[in-house]
């Protein structure tokens, strides 16, 4: 058969969006929002999205953009974060370089997300993300271990844990061995709490954790904040109407890492981290709350005044980094007391601690829950905002290069009570390779083409004939390593 003449048509290979082509800076994407303080009056609704004629179900949100200087940030080529919608949660990648969309996952149902990123698990780079329900202030779920096609590699649950919880959202973190660290809640009773103005019966809901080897099943420790400190040295007091019936949660870990071979801690509620034994779980030293055992050598003092902070991690050359909440309320525009990202220098012989650098919100934001502190390879610091639905990126003098909301900055709590405060987030490489089809869409002369979770799409050549016995419409794919679709 004669073969029908050939049109070309090329695409870039994103997400192509409801409205027609060349709208706005993403080609993925509606434009992106500038006027942050028309979004933040929630006029656009209190969660502005788009979705894509191309992958029904996929929902993206509607970012507002305070700052973007595309020649400062850092190159990094994807961004990951915890996104909900409607009651379901996904992990959730964009492109750095535009803020489109790359990936979701709606299809799972899963009710809350945390902590989606890129880590090597057993020698193979993985998507590892908590996904559960939550209750109070901790999760009850599964780790998540997916491969480069977004299949399920290992699901990870506690080992003979003394509860009937699965692990909990606040940490899951990859070892250099190969094994993976979560942190799971137990309910204890018969615990004497006069120290905290509770009963002399009574129960609490205790942080452990548990080292595993996912592809054994092995668990190769666990720890006990019961069996090391005391409840009486934390911050937090009983309170009746909400202990009595669910239990007093004194200790509240929300970051563990391992380092040389030890262990890394970060309690909320007694507002210090410390450094465990890696063999035995003795305490190796403490760094703020009442038990500290650091000098502060900083010019202003403000290197232990942390508190009720989350995700403290040792890098290089004894420098520990942290997202400090430093208060109990959450607020906008504050001058005093605010929540920021630190980077501190620690000295293990001497036992001081200097303020290396910190990190403000540009609105002078207050967080109450969430929040994380990323080491960037260019040297820049990625920052979550937790219970406000932001994420900056700063440079080391501090000047904010990137400052974005996943919805309306209002300074209540709607980002933590079922609305997209991001736990923590991460700019990092990945090499998605979906198992599933690309999808496409057709309306009127307009074609939509995206495929969800791909990472080496550069861009889409929709071929077309003009005989109808001609040859079929065929999509055509060329590779770059870094283009998401």
């Amino acid at each position: 058969m004669k073969p029908g003449k050939m049109h070309f048509s090329f695409l870039p290979s994103l997400f192509l969006p409801i409205l027609p082509l060349l709208i706005g800076p993403a080609w993925s994407d509606l434009p992106l929002i500038t006027n942050c303080t028309l979004y933040d009056t929630g006029v656009l609704g209190v969660a502005p999205n788009q979705t894509f004629l191309s992958s029904p179900g996929i929902v993206a949100p509607r970012l507002c953009v305070e700052t973007f200087d595309k020649h400062a940030v850092d190159k990094t080529p994807f961004l990951f974060f915890n996104y909900i919608f409607e009651g379901v949660s996904t992990p959730m990648i964009l492109r750095s370089d535009d803020l489109s969309l790359v990936y979701a996952d709606f299809e799972s149902g899963f009710p809350i997300v945390s902590g989606a990123q890129i880590q090597n698990v057993a020698g193979e780079d993985s998507l590892t993300f908590y996904q559960g329900v939550r209750e109070r202030t901790y999760g009850n779920g599964v780790g998540m271990v997916l491969d480069k096609s977004y299949g399920i590699r290992y699901e990870v649950l506690p080992i003979d844990a003394e509860t009937d919880r699965g692990v909990d959202e606040h940490e899951f973190w990859a070892t250099e061995e190969g094994s993976v660290i979560v942190e799971v809640y137990e309910t204890v009773e018969g615990v004497n709490l006069t120290s905290v103005g509770g009963p002399e019966v009574g129960k609490i809901v205790d942080s452990t954790f548990q080292e595993i080897n996912p592809a054994t099943g092995e668990k190769l420790f666990e720890w006990r904040a019961r069996d090391h400190f005391d409840i009486g040295d934390g911050y937090f007091v009983w309170n009746e109407e909400r202990d009595a019936e669910l239990g007093f949660e004194g200790f509240h870990m929300n970051s563990v890492s391992k380092v040389d071979g030890n262990y890394l801690i970060s309690s909320r509620h007694f507002s210090l981290i410390a450094l465990l034994d890696g063999t035995t779980g003795e305490i190796i030293w403490v760094m703020g709350g009442k038990l500290n055992d650091f000098q502060d050598v900083s010019p202003e003092g403000t290197a232990l005044n942390f508190a009720f902070q989350h995700q403290a991690r040792i890098h290089a050359g004894d420098q520990l980094t942290l997202f400090d909440n430093h208060q109990l309320a959450n607020a906008r525009g504050c001058t005093v007391n605010c929540s920021r990202a630190m980077r501190l220098q620690l000295d293990e012989e001497a036992m001081t601690v200097d303020l290396v650098s910190e990190y403000f919100h540009p609105a002078g934001l207050g967080s109450i829950a969430m929040g994380s502190h990323e080491e960037l390879e260019s040297g820049n610091v990625l920052v979550s905002w937790g219970s406000n639905p932001t994420i900056t990126e700063h440079k080391e003098s501090g000047e904010a290069v990137m400052d974005i909301r996943l919805e309306p900055l209002t300074g209540s709590m709607r980002a933590f009570y079922g609305g997209n405060g991001p736990y923590r987030a991460f700019k990092m490489d990945w090499e998605g390779t979906p198992s599933w089809a690309p999808g496409i869409a057709v309306e009127g002369d307009h074609v939509y083409v995206s495929w969800n979770g791909a990472t080496e799409v550069d861009r889409w050549a929709v071929m077309t004939s003009d005989d109808p016995d001609g040859p079929p419409f065929l999509p055509f794919v060329r590779g770059n390593k870094n283009a998401g679709s």
